[in-house]
C-alpha cells in the first residue's frame, strides 16, 4: 500500500499536523532507514534518463545557483518529418555530477508509480495539486544558496545524507507573482539537521532553507503542494460576477465623483449578495472539480473490449485524486477530471470507496457489493476505465 500523509508524519500525528504544523511552521520527523525502500531506487532514475525524452527545464543540471546549458549534456536528435527531440547523453551528464553540479528531475511522479501514488495520496488529503521533484548530487557541493520556494514542500531522503537548515520567513505567504523584492535570509537558524534515508521535512512556502549533501551520492525528493489564497479566490469571483449587468456595464471613468461612488456601490453591493462561507466552499469545489486525474492506460486489456485485466486477480484504482459524489432524488453524482457523471443511488457506496483512493481488490468489490452480479460490478467498472476514471494494477 502506498505511503499516506500519516506515514510520512509518524511519529507526529495527522491530526497534530493539520491542526498545528500545515502551513504555520516546519517540521522534522525522523524515520527508520527502510522506509523509502522501493519509491524511488537508483534503477528507477537510471531507467527515466535512459528511456524518455527529457526536455530542458524538466531535466537539469545546476551548480552554484546557475542552471548549466543543456547543450552540455543533451543533444537534438531528429525524429522524422523534420522534429527534433532531447537525448540524454550519459557520459557528459555524469562528468558534470560528479565535477558539482545538482541533477534535477522535475515531475519524477509521472515516471515512476510508488511517488505517483504517494503524489496521489497526498493531494486526496489536502485537496491541492501535487508534484515530486528528485535531485541528485554526486559531491558535497550545494546547488543552490539560502532561498524560499512558493511551495509547501515535503522532503523525502530517499539516498545518502544531506544537511538542511531551515530559517524563518522575512516575508509570509510569498506568491510567484508577489510584488515585493526579496531580502536576505535571517541569521538564526531554527532547524539545521541531517536528513537519512527514511527521514522527511516539511516547510512552508516562504521559509529560507538551504541543504548541502554530506553523504554523497545522495538523492532526495520533494513533494510539493500547490497553494490557494485569496488572489486566486477572488479570480475566480470576478468570473462568476460576469453573470451581473454591474459587472459588464463600463466604468463611468469620465464620470464626476457622485457617478463615480455609484458605481462603486453597486459593486460593492452586488459583490456582498454572495459573499459568504458557501462561496468558498462552492470554490474549493470548482477546484477539485477542475484538478486532473493521473493518466494510466492499462495496455494490453485497455485497448480491447473488454478494458480490465482477464480474470479475477487485480487491483481497481481511481485516478481522480480530488474526485467528489452527491446524491440526490434517487441519483449519484460523480465530480472528477472536469466533469459530471449521474448513476442511479444504489451504486453510491461503491463510488464512494472507490472515490476514497484506496485500491480494491476485484475480488473485496465482489464481495462487499454482492447485492450485484459480478458481472455487472464488471461492465461498471469498465465504464469507468473507458472514461479513464479507475484502472487497474497488479496486486504485487
Amino acid at each position: 500500500m502506498a505511503l499516506g500523509l500519516a506515514d510520512l508524519l509518524a511519529p507526529t500525528t495527522e491530526a497534530d499536523f493539520l491542526t498545528d504544523i500545515y502551513h504555520r511552521r516546519p517540521l522534522h520527523a525522523p524515520g527508520d532507514r527502510d522506509r523509502f525502500a522501493g519509491l524511488f531506487p537508483w534503477e528507477a532514475l537510471n531507467a527515466a534518463l535512459s528511456h524518455n525524452r527529457l526536455e530542458f527545464p524538466r531535466l537539469r543540471l545546476v551548480r552554484q545557483g546557475e542552471a548549466l546549458p543543456p547543450e552540455r549534456y543533451t543533444e537534438r536528435v531528429s525524429t522524422g518529418a523534420g522534429r527534433t527531440a532531447a537525448r540524454v547523453l550519459a557520459a557528459p551528464l555524469l562528468t558534470q555530477v560528479r565535477q558539482g553540479a545538482t541533477l534535477i528531475l522535475d515531475s519524477v511522479d509521472e515516471l515512476w508509480d510508488p511517488l505517483q501514488s504517494v503524489a496521489m495520496g497526498l493531494e486526496r488529503k489536502l485537496r491541492l495539486q501535487v508534484g515530486a521533484c528528485a535531485y541528485v548530487s554526486g559531491t558535497t557541493e550545494p546547488a543552490f544558496g539560502s532561498h524560499t520556494d512558493q511551495v509547501d514542500t515535503f522532503v523525502l531522503q530517499i539516498h545518502g545524507a544531506k544537511r538542511w537548515r531551515i530559517y524563518e520567513p522575512t516575508r509570509e505567504a510569498p506568491l510567484l507573482r508577489d510584488m515585493v523584492v526579496r531580502s536576505a535570509p535571517p541569521e538564526k537558524i531554527l532547524i539545521d539537521e541531517v536528513l537519512y534515508p527514511g527521514d522527511v521535512l516539511y516547510f512552508p512556502r516562504g521559509w529560507w532553507h538551504s541543504v548541502e549533501t554530506v553523504e554523497p551520492p545522495a538523492m532526495h525528493v520533494t513533494l510539493g503542494v500547490a497553494s490557494a489564497t485569496g488572489s486566486d479566490l477572488l479570480e475566480w469571483v470576478a468570473d462568476q460576477m460576469l453573470g451581473d449587468l454591474v459587472f459588464r456595464r463600463d466604468m463611468p471613468i469620465l464620470g464626476g465623483d457622485d457617478e463615480q461612488s455609484a458605481y462603486m456601490d453597486d459593486l460593492l453591493q452586488a459583490i456582498t449578495k454572495i459573499w459568504d462561507a458557501d462561496l468558498l466552499r462552492s470554490f474549493v469545489q470548482y477546484r477539485d472539480l477542475q484538478a486532473r486525474g493521473r493518466q494510466h492506460f492499462g495496455l494490453p486489456a485497455s485497448a480491447t473490449g473488454d478494458l480490465l485485466p482477464p480474470g479475477d486477480d487485480f487491483l481497481v484504482c481511481f485516478a481522480a485524486p480530488r474526485a467528489s459524489i452527491k446524491t440526490a432524488s434517487g441519483a449519484v453524482h460523480l465530480y472528477a477530471d472536469g466533469r459530471r457523471w449521474t448513476f442511479d443511488e444504489s451504486i453510491a457506496d461503491l463510488l464512494g470507496v472507490l472515490v476514497s483512493g484506496d485500491p480494491i481488490h476485484i475480488q473485496e468489490v465482489y464481495r462487499r457489493f454482492d447485492a450485484f452480479q459480478p458481472a455487472d460490478l464488471r461492465m461498471l467498472l469498465e465504464d469507468l476505465r473507458a472514461a479513464g476514471l479507475v484502472y487497474a494494477k497488479s496486486p504485487s
